[in-house]
């Protein structure tokens, strides 16, 4: 059991969200350091016949929150792991509008096959599988380790009764372990919506920061 959750929280690094515009924010997760995306990328291309490629999803409903690419070498028995940006931006044949121009829309579009084309075409690397997380596996996995130890920077507030689920955040600040639901809220959240409370002061970046620590925790709880 135990492994299977080793297996699952590895591939959780998918809920480590980068929103941005571009290839040049792809960021690399190696041996539990970040680490410049374009080496994991020249290592992925100079071995492609040792390597097995997996898209990782992570999904709100029918699209795709969260667009991963993890490259298993099979004689070093090592995992590289690259993230896209969910909004980063591709042409797409007939379509103007900036927000149908997302990658994140690909998957809803064109399904997987599209997809696989579209990262081919970004990166250069040819998928050979994908997996798909949603949050209901994220809340399961979480609950089954009994909680992971997270450090909240600051106190989260955020609703948004429209999201799917909706989006009540309210997380105090500190050293805690959090079940299943705040993990997904923890994951998720950006900004505030109410007067008082604050959101990362480095914007996306503290976010990514605060996300990675909490896929590093999880894995290291799942072992």
């Amino acid at each position: 059991m135990k492994h299977f959750f080793k297996v699952f929280f590895t591939s959780l690094i998918c809920f480590s969200v980068i929103v941005g515009v571009g290839l040049f924010l792809l960021t690399g997760f190696n041996g539990g350091q970040s680490v410049d995306a374009s080496d994991i990328l020249n290592v992925i291309r100079g071995n492609k016949a040792e390597r097995v490629n997996v898209i990782l999803l992570g999904m709100e409903n029918e699209h795709s929150d969260t667009i991963m690419v993890a490259s298993y070498d099979t004689k070093t028995k090592r995992a590289d792991i690259i993230s896209i940006p969910r909004d980063t931006y591709i042409d797409r044949d007939g379509f103007v509008n900036n927000a149908n121009n997302k990658i994140n829309t690909v998957y809803t579009v064109k399904g997987i096959e599209g997809l696989k084309e579209t990262i081919l075409s970004i990166t250069g690397i040819k998928i050979d599988k994908y997996v798909t997380i949603d949050y209901d596996g994220l809340r399961a996995a979480v609950d089954a380790v009994g909680g992971v130890e997270v450090d909240v920077p600051f106190h989260m507030r955020y609703t948004d009764p429209y999201s799917d689920p909706p989006l009540d955040i309210n997380i105090p600040e500190g050293k805690q372990i959090i079940d299943g639901d705040n993990a997904m809220e923890f994951l998720r959240f950006r900004k505030t919506n109410y007067k008082g409370y604050s959101g990362y002061a480095e914007g996306d970046l503290g976010r990514i920061e605060a996300q990675q620590g909490f896929v590093k925790a999880a894995i290291k709880k799942a072992l």
